[in-house]
């Protein structure tokens, strides 16, 4: 065995110290490190995890802000088409009433007066107050139909930008529910996740930019289309004002055309009435005056007769006493009178006689 030196004894343990100093300083530098590692890393996640609590908060606050706005939109837009039906169930009413009603009357009276007989089927102011009267409904019904089809088309716009609002709204609230949970989530929370693997994002997420240019699309076309449908309310309004009192106007008019009218038959009619009583008295009259004249003319043949009996009678007188005397003159003149008197009455007569039977 060998046996060493006391300077071999003494360098052996310099060496050990050395080498023992070394590694003390080594690990000084590795638990100094360590320490400041830990530091930064504590302060680096609590940084972190503040950070994220904040963003947290701000994307509440935006969810929430922006839920407001939906719902305020959705509530708008649901009035509006509530407002649009009620509009298109009155504008609908209106249209079948003057179609199953007002149209048909005005018709049924066209229809009816074409029945009058002779010289009373004309084309007189009534029938133009009625043609015009019924183009005039037929108008206004055409008019309804496409204010109904247009109030139809502007409520099923708002029902999709309603249907988009509420979708989004759901959205929203889902979002808002899982950032809620996730706001509330801490360190030293239960059932955190301890998954290893990387975190990736899914590919249908979309930007921010995206997230907040989908809510405001959406909102700006429900309120562009709540804005159109204010002014077509409005103007259906005017249309139904504007056509009552068209109508109205029309209708009175037409009123007083068949009062007028009715004035001009009745007038007629007594007009027609106090002549056919004239005529009857006319006509009574010339039956009497032929009763008179038939009696004028019986009354003659007596003296007729009675005149020619006498001038027969001269005509047998003997010899010398049958002279022109003045009594056979006389009795000549007496039947020419006569019988130019009957003549005459039979002319009169006949003349009335024929105007009795114009008359009748």
């Amino acid at each position: 065995m060998r046996i060493h030196s006391l300077k071999d004894w003494y360098k052996e343990n310099l060496e050990q110290f050395e080498n023992a100093e070394r590694e003390q300083k080594h690990a000084s530098k590795i638990l100094a490190k360590s320490d400041r590692i830990t530091e930064e890393a504590q302060h680096v996640v609590s940084r972190n995890l503040e950070t994220t609590d904040h963003q947290f908060d701000v994307k509440l606050n935006d969810i929430e802000y922006l839920r407001e706005l939906l719902e305020t939109t959705k509530r708008s837009s649901d009035e509006e088409v509530e407002a649009l039906k009620a509009y298109r169930d009155r504008v609908h009413d209106a249209s079948s009433n003057l179609e199953e009603n007002a149209l048909k009357l005005c018709r049924k009276c066209i229809s009816l007066r074409r029945n009058r007989i002779g010289v009373d089927l004309c084309h007189d102011e009534v029938e133009n107050e009625l043609l015009v009267e019924c183009k005039m409904i037929e108008g206004v019904i055409l008019l309804l139909k496409e204010l109904f089809s247009q109030l139809t088309e502007q409520g099923r716009k708002l029902r999709s930008c309603t249907y988009f609002i509420s979708r989004d709204l759901e959205n929203k609230m889902s979002g808002l529910v899982i950032d809620r949970h996730n706001a509330c989530l801490k360190p030293t929370s239960l059932h955190l996740e301890s998954s290893q693997n990387p975190i990736t994002l899914k590919l249908e997420s979309s930007t921010m930019e995206e997230w907040n240019l989908y809510t405001h699309n959406n909102i700006t076309k429900t309120r562009k289309e709540i804005e159109k449908s204010r002014p077509l309310r409005s103007y259906v309004d005017t249309i139904l004002r504007k056509s009552v009192d068209d109508l109205n106007f029309q209708f009175d008019k037409c009123n007083r055309a068949f009062h007028q009218r009715i004035d001009e038959y009745k007038e007629a009619k007594s007009k027609l009435e106090n002549q056919h009583f004239e005529t009857l008295r006319q006509a009574n009259e010339m039956i009497r005056n032929i009763d008179r004249l038939e009696k004028a003319i019986s009354d003659k043949e007596a003296y007729m007769a009675l005149a020619r009996t006498r001038f027969n009678n001269r005509v047998h007188r003997p010899g010398i006493e049958l002279c022109r005397d003045d009594v056979e003159i006389q009795l000549i003149t007496e039947i020419k009178e006569i019988e130019s008197s009957v003549a005459n009455l039979h002319s009169v007569l006949n003349e009335v006689s024929e105007y009795l039977l114009h008359l009748s």
